[in-house]
C-alpha cells in the first residue's frame, strides 16, 4: 500500500517523510507540554490585560499573539492543563470551542517530564500574581505566579530555562517564541 503526502501528493517513505517537500508527521501531544493560548474574545479579562502588556513592551515575534500558557496534565478521556489562572493555580479542563496551540520541547526526557508535572501539582491552590500582572513584572510577590511565570517554573525544576526579552517577567508570547519549542498541534478552534 502506498501512502501519500498530505501537504503536496508525493510518495511518503517507510519512516514516514515526504522526499519532494520534506513534510513529516507532528509528534503526538504529550503530558508536560506547553498549551498556549491566543488572545480572543473568548479570553479571561487578566489575559486581555497581559495581551496589551506584551504589546506595549513589544513582546514576542509569533504571528499570533499568545495571552495565556498552561501546562499539559490530559490529552485522552477530557483534555486539562494546569494554569496560573486568577484567584488561584488549578488544573483546568480545556474548553473544546476554546483555541490552543501546544508547544513541544524535542528530546525532553521521561525524568524531566515527570518533574515538570510533579512541580504543577505541588503548586495547586497557590495564588496566582495578579500583582506581576498589573504592574508588568515590576512587582513580583514571592509563591504567587501568573501563568507563563508558573510554566517558566515548572520547566526550571526540570532544568530547562526558558529564556525571555522583557527583564522582569516571563510573558506568554516569550514562551512560545521560545527557538527550542516546536509548534506541534493547533485545536483550529476545537475542531
Amino acid at each position: 500500500m502506498v501512502y501519500n503526502c498530505p501537504k503536496c501528493g508525493g510518495e511518503l517513505g517507510l519512516d514516514g517523510k515526504c522526499s519532494p517537500c520534506a513534510w513529516k508527521p507532528s509528534p503526538l501531544p504529550l503530558l508536560g507540554d506547553i498549551v498556549a493560548y491566543p488572545v480572543g474574545p473568548w479570553s479571561a479579562w487578566q489575559s486581555k490585560v497581559i495581551a496589551v502588556g506584551e504589546l506595549v513592551l513589544a513582546v514576542g515575534t509569533e504571528p499570533i499573539q499568545y495571552s495565556h500558557i498552561g501546562i499539559l496534565s490530559r490529552w485522552t478521556e477530557g483534555r486539562a492543563d494546569y494554569e496560573a489562572q486568577f484567584p488561584r493555580v488549578r488544573e483546568f479542563a480545556i474548553p473544546p470551542a476554546r483555541p490552543f496551540d501546544i508547544f513541544q520541547l524535542p528530546g525532553l526526557t521521561a525524568g524531566q517530564r515527570s518533574t515538570i508535572l510533579a512541580y504543577c501539582r505541588s503548586h495547586l491552590g497557590e495564588w496566582y500574581n495578579l500583582i506581576g500582572v498589573l504592574t508588568a513584572g515590576l512587582i513580583m510577590p514571592r509563591n504567587q505566579a501568573f501563568c507563563s511565570e508558573f510554566a517558566g517554573q515548572a520547566y526550571a525544576a526540570a532544568g530547562l530555562l526558558i529564556p525571555f526579552e522583557h527583564e522582569r517577567a516571563l510573558f506568554p508570547d516569550a514562551v512560545a517564541d521560545w527557538p527550542k519549542a516546536q509548534k506541534i498541534f493547533s485545536s483550529n478552534g476545537g475542531k
